[in-house]
């Protein structure tokens, strides 16, 4: 019996179970995959986001400027935990990443799938660069994902067998993404609304699903409050995500949107996905997530975003696709969709960072190498700038980058280095520099507020991390700016950049 077959009503239905859980073909595909993780995770170094984290995990708040303040907690824990291991950090988006897996694998049984649909689902997320390339790192993309494609799973379970109780968790599974990334406001909006266009408004008409919004939205209240207090800065971040061309691998502009998106969904997870849309629309009950799908795609491009952050709607549309493939008989399948995750999975084990680093350091095709390479070494080399200072008892460090500034925090102390603070994003909450600093050692190009509170400005070196990688941090200027003639209190709140 398909959903479409039944009854829209909102009472309780009985409908065909699912086929048995694939346990454990799919158990072993996270197993894998996990192992994978595990043991890569600790090569190269820190992700900058990673250090921030674990920065912002000192100066635990409601909220932060940026975000919520889940993964700057689990930071804290996890370096409580382990002070100073990546591996440990790296744990929660681990176990999130090999969760998405079986996830993707259930959504794939909800929605009538074989063992072989299923997985076909399990095999597709480990084929998603997007999904294996940041699964390794705590990041809140990481996180997200895995909890958006909890809340499809609900809801699909739900249309399934109108188990209220299941309205209700996908609440509490929202407040818990909504304290990881306010992203996830966007994603219930759009499938409310599609699901208003579209049906199956009996859904909406539910109690529990609003007990569990409700619910929702209290947990939200403190980080609304702070967000208040401090002049909503997270309504800047749009700015901030438009303008990020680190996220862009095809550049900005809505064509470099969606490459960017097949890139990230990989040649097997593009072709599943396309399926999937297919069947979705075809599905009465379904199509609300095709036309979410369509709609966040749409939104995000003319925002000028990156296409990864279509990726939690990606799992139940390769479910879908991977459902609707036990209806086709046709010859091609088995030659185009098999190969194509034989070549999405192989390109993945062949960008592991298990190479040298010197091996990889000027391979401009890697994304992780720039991103996570060089930080004790860049630390190193500011260490040497910093010794040259004519007075250091008055001299602060400062970056324009709250990634370099979270390095020295991580690193500093090998050197006899002092904090560094930084005007960006959370860290120009964390701290202003004290009135008794009168010299300023400053990592990057100097902003004019800045340099018109000194008397002096001279350029004493450039960053180096002494490995050859190529990456924002590397080459900067390295000022010293002397004679200060304004209070910090004064200056510090014209510093601030989003």
């Amino acid at each position: 019996m398909s959903l479409t077959e039944t009854t829209r009503t909102a009472e309780p239905v009985h409908r065909d179970e699912p086929p048995p859980f694939a346990r454990l073909p799919v158990l072993a595909i996270a197993g894998a995959l996990t192992v994978v993780l595990l043991a890569t995770a600790t090569r190269y170094g820190y992700f900058g986001d990673e250090l921030y984290f674990r920065l912002a995990g000192q100066h635990l708040d409601w909220s932060f400027p940026d975000q919520p303040p889940l993964l700057p907690l689990l930071a804290a824990a996890m370096d409580w935990l382990a002070p100073g291991s990546i591996l440990v950090l790296r744990l929660p988006a681990i176990l999130c990443t090999a969760a998405g897996v079986v996830i993707c694998a259930l959504l794939a049984r909800e929605l009538g799938g074989s063992r072989r649909a299923q997985v076909i689902a399990a095999a597709a997320f480990v084929a998603s660069p997007f999904m294996v390339l940041f699964g390794r790192y705590l990041l809140t993309s990481t996180v997200d994902v895995t909890l958006t494609a909890l809340v499809t799973l609900l809801l699909v379970r739900w249309l399934r067998t109108r188990d209220d109780r299941l309205l209700l968790a996908t609440g509490l599974v929202a407040a818990v993404a909504l304290q990881a990334k306010v992203m996830i406001v966007i994603y219930v909006a759009v499938l409310v609304a599609a699901l208003l266009v579209c049906g199956p408004r009996a859904l909406l008409t539910r109690r529990p699903l609003w007990i569990g919004a409700g619910i929702a939205s209290v947990t939200a209240i403190p980080m609304v409050v702070w967000q208040a207090a401090n002049g909503w800065p997270q309504l800047h971040m749009g700015d901030v995500l438009e303008s990020a061309a680190e996220d862009k691998v095809f550049g900005g502009g809505p064509v470099g949107f969606f490459l960017d998106a097949a890139l990230f969904c990989g040649v097997a997870g593009v072709l599943l996905l396309g399926f999937g849309l297919v069947r979705v629309f075809r599905n009465a009950d379904l199509r609300f997530f095709g036309v979410a799908f369509a709609v966040l795609a749409v939104l995000f491009a003319a925002m000028n975003w990156s296409g990864y952050y279509v990726a939690g709607l990606f799992p139940v549309l390769w479910a879908a696709g991977a459902a609707g493939l036990d209806h086709v008989r046709a010859r091609w399948v088995p030659w185009v969709l098999w190969p194509a995750l034989v070549v999405s999975i192989g390109t993945q084990v062949v960008n592991l960072p298990v190479r040298p680093l010197s091996d990889v350091a000027q391979d401009s095709a890697r994304f992780d190498v720039p991103a996570t390479a060089g930080w004790p070494e860049l630390v190193a080399d500011v260490a040497d700038d910093y010794r040259t200072v004519p007075d250091p008892e008055s001299t602060v460090i400062m970056s324009q980058t709250y990634e370099l500034a979270a390095a020295i925090d991580r690193y500093g102390a090998d050197h006899d280095l002092p904090r560094a603070y930084s005007a960006y994003l959370g860290m120009w909450y964390f701290a202003t520099p004290p009135e008794s600093a009168d010299a300023v050692l400053y990592l990057g190009d100097p902003p004019e507020a800045l340099r018109s509170a000194f008397s002096s400005a001279e350029e004493v070196g450039r960053t180096d991390n002494g490995l050859g990688v190529d990456n924002s941090f590397q080459d900067l200027p390295v000022w010293l700016l002397s004679g200060r003639d304004t209070a910090w209190s004064e200056l510090w709140p014209a510093l601030r950049v989003l």
